[in-house]
């Protein structure tokens, strides 16, 4: 008869130790997972490439642990769905996509407009937001306006 705990007993026996915390939101547990990886990589001197982290489809998102990894400059690579959303490609066409669906969507029109194929200078994005906020209008609905004040400055932008 096999049950969870004598399954992670199993694990703690052959591969060191497993250990347990409860966090208040995903950044709080990002934050946990990084720091304890971070801890047993500068502190036991454990390789990464032997420490994983292995999540439920329906739990935390790999990428708020990406992040929080990034941010202390430990190596990672995700595999499964996450990996995937990690792309700049798939988050650009997300963007896209969330775009369609809500042309009110300021972080989705920043990111589109300052990745492939638009690649506005962020100077440019900065400004085109102040129109919409002055006006009270959505970042799309702004660019026509936007286009009148933005001087070129490359050709073809």
């Amino acid at each position: 008869m096999s049950s969870a705990s004598s399954v992670l007993d199993g694990l703690a026996n052959a591969s060191g130790e497993v250990r347990f915390w409860r966090c208040a939101d995903e950044r709080s547990e990002a934050l946990a997972i990084a720091s304890e990886i971070e801890r047993l990589i500068f502190g036991r001197h454990v390789q990464p490439r032997s420490i994983a982290v292995i999540l439920p489809e329906s739990g935390i998102g790999g990428g708020a642990i990406a992040l929080a990894l990034q941010e202390r400059s430990i190596p990672y690579r995700l595999q499964g769905s996450s990996a995937r959303l990690a792309q700049a490609e798939v988050r650009d066409a997300i963007a896209w996509l969330r775009l369609l669906a809500r042309p009110a969507d300021a972080s989705a029109a920043a990111r589109a407009l300052l990745r492939p194929p638009v690649e506005m200078r962020h100077v440019d994005v900065a400004q085109v937001v102040q129109i919409a906020r002055r006006r009270r209008l959505a970042i799309v609905a702004a660019l026509p306006a936007a286009i009148d004040v933005l001087a070129p400055r490359e050709p073809g932008r």
